[in-house]
């Protein structure tokens, strides 16, 4: 049966997809004479340094600051702080359940009062947003975050070295992945990267409207079920053709994570689509290695690559070195700059 949703769905779809007038092709993942000989070994496996009471007091002050920032200002919430927030909460609640015999008493209350501000932060974004109506990007994308019981159940097991058969190989997203795993590509050339996303087959525009598309799906019985996307033409070629770098790699994933861990449902196949996601994080993976052997001079990018990637469950991107240095950007108001101008950003 062809409920309203879908209705629009159509509707909408087809008038986007005129209205961008792109004639794209299909461009198969570059093949280069490498197979990741050149990528530091060191970062091949999960890093052994131990978090400490400390540090998981330090995360949680940070922490609590950030959310408190946004609880300031619960009208000017946006569609990022929203995805933020709900992630954290979602994370926390997931933190609790698999350890909550193994944390202090004071840091459970901290957990909860963080889990507590941040629940009522995307509740008004909700909101704020409910008096618009399914032709309203925010408004759908207000709706996959109405409840979080999904996401906090499949949410995925650490796992490691899942990665390597992907750096290991000569299978690549673009054609510098040599300089990367090198540490040689100029950090100009980078920055290029990261400010030409249109060029790299899926836009800022195309990721938000695609993205907003997973509230057609319908909600999932439970955590276990899976069904098929629906997801138009346009959308599933932009997720899933490469090449790509900096930001189109973390919003092909994030696409693809809202679909298989918010309404469990799977674009190509639950494996072919899991088996995708590996594939993004191992090259975000290389761009984090590579920005952190530069002195992290994209930060909102590193951050970015770490949190979706972690949150997948990849081991690898758990590395104390680089949570710490990302909670020395902290100032006292909770907020992290990034400048302009990259070379601000070198630190040693």
């Amino acid at each position: 049966m062809v409920t309203f949703k879908h209705l629009v769905s159509l509707i909408y779809t087809i008038d986007f997809v005129i209205s961008v007038k792109r004639d794209y092709k299909t461009i198969n993942t570059v093949n280069l004479n490498y197979t990741g000989e050149k990528f530091p070994i060191q970062f091949l496996d999960p890093d052994q340094a131990k978090s400490t009471l400390r540090d998981l007091n330090l995360y949680i002050n940070n922490l609590r600051k950030s959310v408190k920032y946004f609880g300031r200002f619960p009208n000017s919430t946006d569609c990022n702080a929203a995805v933020c927030l709900f992630f954290s909460k979602s994370l926390l609640r997931r933190t609790l359940l698999d350890y909550r015999s193994k944390l202090q008493s004071s840091h459970i209350e901290h957990i909860k009062q963080i889990i507590n501000d941040a629940e009522n932060i995307v509740s008004h974004y909700i909101y704020l947003n409910a008096f618009y109506d399914w032709t309203d990007l925010e408004f759908r994308v207000s709706k996959l975050f109405q409840d979080d019981t999904i996401l906090v159940n499949s949410i995925s097991e650490f796992n490691r070295n899942r990665l390597n058969p992907w750096v290991l190989s000569n299978e690549f997203m673009n054609e510098h992945i040599k300089e990367i795993d090198e540490g040689t590509l100029p950090k100009e050339k980078f920055v290029e990267f990261v400010q030409a996303m249109s060029e790299y087959f899926i836009s800022l525009e195309d990721s938000d409207n695609c993205m907003s598309q997973v509230a057609f799906n319908r909600e999932p019985y439970d955590f276990t079920s899976t069904q098929q996307c629906l997801v138009d033409d346009f959308c599933e070629h932009r997720i899933l053709s490469p090449p790509s770098v900096a930001y189109s790699l973390s919003h092909r994933l994030l696409n693809i994570f809202f679909r298989l861990k918010i309404r469990k449902c799977y674009i190509k196949s639950e494996e072919a689509d899991l088996r995708e996601i590996d594939k993004l994080c191992a090259f975000m993976y290389r761009e984090a290695v590579y920005l952190a052997r530069r002195g992290f001079f994209v930060r909102d990018l590193f951050l970015e690559h770490i949190a979706l990637c972690a949150m997948m469950g990849y081991e690898e991107f758990h590395r104390k070195h680089w949570f710490t240095k990302a909670l020395s950007w902290v100032n006292e108001e909770g907020c992290m700059k990034e400048f302009r101008n990259f070379e601000i950003n070198r630190t040693r």
